[in-house]
């Protein structure tokens, strides 16, 4: 029984960490005291009102006799430490008779205040107070007067160790990571608070601090679904300090997203192979071919951004997340690329793991079919993701091809063979921005093929043999239309959606004979419109009286004999025709 009293002890310790000084009063005085025998105490106040504790007198104003002092103490005996008290506190009183708050470290007083307003309450303050103690006794202390209603409320009290221990943590050496402090006996981050820090001299005193000279690199900090609990958020350093925490910033308790989360390389990784780096911390690898040995084992910076692979087989990618020195850290690719790599079929869960993946392009290879990439390929879904399957052998498109691929951002599938799309075969991708459908084959958009698609798309049909959209295929929004250069002879069943902001729309270089200004009511947006090779014969006043964003106007062999007056009159922003 006793042995399990000591390890829940411990446990207990190891969770909540060692507190010194700091009290939030929350539902007790954190190891504060109150002098043996004394009847004037400190209280805490009700939830209700705020986690505080405050001393309070409550005598009346015009009571007779002389006015006395009356002293109320909080004590924190035989302390040892150094570092910063930071104190947040605000008197009040409705009387002449000043009230003091009083901060004493043995015999020496750090703090003495009074309120200087009569009749109202302070604002809070907060006082930040230098403690160099060795066994000795902090003394907070209250001096009230007993004729007045007045008052001294103290919001919390954090201590903050100035020599605070560094540590690196998470990295793939002893020389990257994570920079973690120890504050009062527990472990945290440290929070990047501004957007134009000097990179290189913060990572330049991490590193210095720790022992490793020369250049220091701040880095990614790996990805978590949670935010970091953290100590400290840093401002900047000059360079000359001796630790970070001596750098300009705040110490407190706070979460920074893994973005924020100071992190640090204390040693420039080396480059794989005879492959290409860039980046101060090696933050993109490029690859060839003949630039990786067969078997040579492929180790990258868990906390790389890029990996461009040309001409390298893709089996490389599966030692790359197979290498032991890998696999114990989640890698942090955001944009992965492997060309010509002879890829046929990516199987179940090859990029689940990455979850911080953007970008993944997979040109030049020999993919006939989207369901290639089987379902499951992707981390949820592929959402966020940016597929480029450009320049492979596809031939169709069907539902089941898109199955595990729903979530997806933008699909590229320019240069292949598509000739047929099946009819709901995008039903269910919600969330695609951009499809790119250049170069291939198709010649005709039937109306239940795209489904619910956003009003934020941008589609491209560009070098295809479309001879007819049935009627609904393209009645939503979109940002971009791109149907040059294919064999449509008629656009009346183009309808964009009127809540849209559709801004580029191409129809040059088709053999349309007919044309209305119907497509263009209520594109106020549109800034780009392409009319070549359009038999259009005359600009109308209504042609283009919707139009007041245009900025280019491309009507190249459009058989045009006359303009109306006033034709541009609401395009006021045209700058080239």
């Amino acid at each position: 029984m006793a042995w399990l009293l000591l390890l829940l002890l411990l446990k207990v310790l190891l969770i909540q960490g060692v507190v010194l000084l700091s009290c939030e009063f929350n539902k007790d005085f954190c190891g504060w005291q109150h002098p043996v025998n004394t009847t004037d105490k400190w209280i805490l106040t009700s939830e209700q009102h705020g986690n505080y504790t405050a001393c309070i007198h409550e005598g009346r104003i015009y009571e007779q006799g002389p006015s006395r002092d009356v002293p109320m103490q909080l004590i924190y005996p035989n302390f040892t430490g150094h570092g910063d008290l930071v104190l947040s506190y605000y008197l009040f009183r409705y009387s002449y008779d000043k009230n003091e708050l009083k901060v004493a470290v043995g015999n020496a007083t750090l703090l003495s205040v009074f309120d200087w307003e009569v009749n109202s309450l302070s604002s809070w303050s907060s006082s930040r107070l230098r403690v160099d103690a060795d066994r000795e006794k902090v003394i907070i202390e209250g001096i009230l007067h007993n004729n007045a209603v007045s008052g001294i409320v103290i919001d919390s009290i954090q201590f903050y160790e100035k020599n605070a221990k560094i540590k690196l943590t998470g990295g793939y050496t002893h020389m990257d990571g994570d920079v973690e402090i120890q504050v009062d006996g527990r472990w945290g981050k440290i929070c990047i608070g501004a957007s134009r820090i000097q990179k290189e001299l913060v990572a330049m005193v991490t590193c210095r601090y720790l022992g490793y000279e020369g250049d220091g690199y701040l880095i990614t900090s790996q990805w978590q679904r949670l935010p970091h609990a953290a100590w400290m958020d840093l401002r900047s350093c000059d360079g000359t300090e001796a630790s970070v925490t001596e750098c300009s910033g705040t110490f407190g308790r706070y979460v920074c997203h893994h973005r924020s989360t100071l992190a640090v390389n204390c040693r420039k990784a080396p480059c794989p192979g005879n492959c290409s780096c860039s980046g101060e911390a090696v933050e993109s690898i490029r690859c060839r071919k003949q630039d990786i040995l067969p078997q040579e084992p492929i180790l990258i910076p868990y906390y790389i951004s890029n990996v461009y692979m040309h001409g390298v087989a893709f089996s490389v990618f599966k030692k790359i997340i197979e290498n032991p020195a890998n696999s114990k850290k989640r890698l942090r690719i955001r944009v992965l690329e492997f060309s010509d790599a002879g890829i046929t079929r990516i199987s179940k869960g090859t990029f689940t793991s990455l979850y911080e993946l953007k970008y993944l392009y997979l040109p030049w290879n020999r993919v006939k079919s989207l369901s290639s990439l089987e379902d499951g390929v992707f981390w949820e879904k592929g959402y966020g993701l940016e597929l480029n399957l450009g320049y492979n052998a596809i031939t169709n498109v069907t539902a089941a091809d898109m199955k595990g691929k729903e979530m997806l951002f933008s699909l590229q599938l320019n240069d292949n063979r598509i000739s047929y799309i099946e009819g709901g075969a995008f039903n269910a991708c919600i969330e695609l921005r951009s499809f790119d459908l250049r170069s291939n084959r198709l010649e005709e958009i039937t109306y239940d093929v795209f489904g619910r698609f956003r009003d934020t798309i941008r589609m491209n049909f560009y070098n295809n043999t479309i001879s007819k959209i049935e009627p609904r295929a393209l009645d939503f929004g979109y940002t971009e239309l791109d149907l040059r250069v294919n064999n449509l002879t008629d656009v009346s069943s183009v309808h964009p959606s009127p809540y849209s902001t559709l801004m580029k729309l191409l129809l040059g270089q088709n053999k349309i004979t007919k044309f209305s200004p119907d497509i263009l009511v209520g594109s106020r947006s549109l800034n780009f419109l392409d009319i070549s090779d359009i038999s259009l014969g005359r600009i109308t006043v209504d042609l283009l009286k919707d139009l007041k964003q245009l900025v280019l106007l491309n009507a190249v062999r459009a058989n045009i004999h006359h303009i109306d007056d006033f034709a541009f009159g609401g395009a006021k922003r045209i700058s080239y025709m």
